[in-house]
């Protein structure tokens, strides 16, 4: 599940129905919750990340699987009220932990794991399209339990777990450049 406050301090949620395969998303207004189903493919399978648009509409990225292979999906509620969903990364076992930011222009960044390289990979959307996923750190396996800040300039922060090392790391972007670092040393 990914949970996020509305500017009327109001809960939203997105999560994964595991009897059905739908990613679905919840929200109370005036002490009333409702749903809806953002997925309705069978396909969903978790790891979910919410954020709201400056409109109050939800994004959310998650993993579904599609013969066999995981993939990293995004959704979001368009203008006319309905759901489009995107598969932005294919690449075999990916989507894993995924965590999404909107930076101030409302375009999606999505950090997220790599289950068969055991990498760390970030992409985001811009001029309508997904960039190439580009892996920022593959140094033994690392990327696990991402998550993602986009900070006041636009530049992504990403924290996340070394599986191999038990260290707490992240991935910052600044002037075009991304820096990768180690913040606790396992022990």
């Amino acid at each position: 599940t990914s949970l996020l406050l509305t500017t009327s301090v109001e809960p939203t949620i997105s999560y994964y129905d595991v009897t059905r395969g739908y990613l679905k998303y919840a929200w109370r207004a005036s002490g009333q919750w409702s749903s809806e189903v953002a997925d309705a493919s069978g396909s969903a399978r978790g790891y979910c990340s919410l954020a709201l648009d400056s409109q109050g509409r939800p994004h959310i990225s998650y993993m579904a699987y599609s013969s066999g292979a995981a993939n990293l999906r995004y959704a979001y509620k368009n203008e006319g009220g309905g759901w489009t969903l995107e598969t932005v990364d294919a690449g075999g076992q990916v989507g894993f932990w995924s965590s999404l930011g909107l930076d101030s222009q409302g375009q999606p960044h999505i950090s997220y794991y790599d289950n068969i390289s055991g990498d760390l990979k970030y992409t985001t959307k811009s001029g309508g399209a997904w960039g190439t996923p580009v892996t920022l750190d593959a140094d033994g396996d690392v990327g696990a339990y991402t998550s993602l800040a986009i900070d006041s300039q636009d530049n992504p922060h990403i924290s996340y777990y070394d599986l191999g090392n038990g260290d707490l790391k992240i991935a910052d972007k600044a002037g075009g450049v991304w820096t990768v670092q180690s913040l606790l040393a396992s022990g």
